[in-house]
Protein backbone atom coordinates (compact mmCIF):
# COMPACT_ATOMS: atom_id res chain seq x y z
CA UNK A 1 0.00 0.00 0.00
CA UNK A 2 1.71 3.70 -1.26
CA UNK A 3 2.39 5.73 1.88
CA UNK A 4 0.07 9.19 2.11
CA UNK A 5 0.70 11.98 -0.08
CA UNK A 6 3.14 14.48 0.66
CA UNK A 7 1.18 17.37 1.47
CA UNK A 8 4.18 19.31 -0.41
CA UNK A 9 4.38 17.12 -3.39
CA UNK A 10 2.25 17.41 -6.84
CA UNK A 11 3.44 14.43 -8.18
CA UNK A 12 1.82 10.98 -7.36
CA UNK A 13 3.40 8.36 -5.82
CA UNK A 14 4.86 5.52 -7.53
CA UNK A 15 7.20 2.93 -6.80
CA UNK A 16 10.83 3.13 -7.92
CA UNK A 17 10.75 0.64 -10.19
CA UNK A 18 7.47 2.02 -12.05
CA UNK A 19 9.09 5.82 -12.05
CA UNK A 20 11.98 4.17 -14.14
CA UNK A 21 9.32 2.56 -16.89
CA UNK A 22 7.29 5.12 -17.27
CA UNK A 23 10.06 7.69 -17.29
CA UNK A 24 11.78 5.42 -20.11
CA UNK A 25 8.10 5.35 -21.96
CA UNK A 26 7.83 9.01 -21.71
CA UNK A 27 11.21 10.38 -22.23
CA UNK A 28 13.23 8.20 -24.02
CA UNK A 29 16.10 9.68 -25.05
CA UNK A 30 16.18 12.08 -21.71
CA UNK A 31 19.27 11.67 -19.98
CA UNK A 32 19.20 9.54 -17.05
CA UNK A 33 22.79 8.56 -16.13
CA UNK A 34 25.85 11.06 -16.63
CA UNK A 35 29.25 10.03 -15.10
CA UNK A 36 30.35 7.18 -13.65
CA UNK A 37 31.78 6.65 -17.42
CA UNK A 38 28.75 7.02 -19.23
CA UNK A 39 25.82 8.91 -20.44
CA UNK A 40 22.82 6.97 -20.59
CA UNK A 41 19.30 8.06 -21.66
CA UNK A 42 16.10 6.58 -19.88
CA UNK A 43 15.64 3.91 -22.39
CA UNK A 44 19.50 3.17 -22.07
CA UNK A 45 19.54 2.60 -18.43
CA UNK A 46 16.12 0.38 -18.33
CA UNK A 47 17.30 -1.76 -21.28
CA UNK A 48 20.31 -2.21 -18.91
CA UNK A 49 18.37 -2.66 -16.09
CA UNK A 50 15.73 -5.23 -17.60
CA UNK A 51 19.55 -7.31 -18.84
CA UNK A 52 20.23 -7.96 -15.11
CA UNK A 53 16.87 -8.37 -13.52
CA UNK A 54 15.91 -11.47 -16.99
CA UNK A 55 19.62 -12.80 -16.14
CA UNK A 56 19.21 -13.00 -12.20
CA UNK A 57 15.75 -14.69 -12.60
CA UNK A 58 17.39 -16.70 -15.33
CA UNK A 59 20.06 -17.99 -12.73
CA UNK A 60 17.18 -19.03 -10.57
CA UNK A 61 17.41 -15.95 -7.96
CA UNK A 62 13.32 -15.50 -6.39
CA UNK A 63 12.01 -12.10 -5.04
CA UNK A 64 12.93 -12.32 -0.98
CA UNK A 65 16.43 -13.69 -1.64
CA UNK A 66 18.92 -11.82 -1.34
CA UNK A 67 22.00 -10.64 -3.80
CA UNK A 68 24.93 -9.06 -3.52
CA UNK A 69 26.15 -5.89 -4.73
CA UNK A 70 29.92 -4.87 -5.17
CA UNK A 71 29.37 -1.29 -3.85
CA UNK A 72 31.40 0.69 -6.15
CA UNK A 73 31.51 4.20 -7.87
CA UNK A 74 30.13 2.72 -11.32
CA UNK A 75 26.92 2.72 -13.38
CA UNK A 76 27.24 -0.95 -12.97
CA UNK A 77 26.30 -0.88 -9.42
CA UNK A 78 23.23 1.48 -10.03
CA UNK A 79 21.78 -1.12 -12.54
CA UNK A 80 21.80 -3.88 -10.39
CA UNK A 81 21.02 -1.93 -7.37
CA UNK A 82 17.66 -0.73 -9.54
CA UNK A 83 17.47 -4.38 -11.10
CA UNK A 84 17.35 -5.88 -7.82
CA UNK A 85 14.37 -3.54 -6.72
CA UNK A 86 12.53 -4.58 -10.19
CA UNK A 87 13.08 -8.11 -9.26
CA UNK A 88 11.89 -7.87 -5.63
CA UNK A 89 15.53 -9.12 -4.20
CA UNK A 90 16.91 -7.44 -1.43
CA UNK A 91 20.40 -6.40 -2.24
CA UNK A 92 23.23 -6.04 0.38
CA UNK A 93 26.00 -3.78 -0.69
CA UNK A 94 29.35 -5.46 -0.53
CA UNK A 95 32.40 -3.30 1.13
CA UNK A 96 35.15 -4.81 -1.86
CA UNK A 97 38.15 -3.27 0.58
CA UNK A 98 36.65 -5.91 3.35
CA UNK A 99 39.02 -9.46 3.03
CA UNK A 100 37.79 -12.10 1.15
CA UNK A 101 36.50 -14.42 3.96
CA UNK A 102 34.63 -11.56 5.43
CA UNK A 103 32.59 -11.13 1.99
CA UNK A 104 31.72 -14.56 1.64
CA UNK A 105 29.86 -14.58 5.10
Amino acid sequence: MPPPEHPNSSLPFCHIRQALRRTAERLPDTIALEGLGVCWSYRTLAEHVAQRHDAWLAAGLQPGQRVGIAATRSADTIVSILAAVEAGLAYVPLDLSYPADRLQA
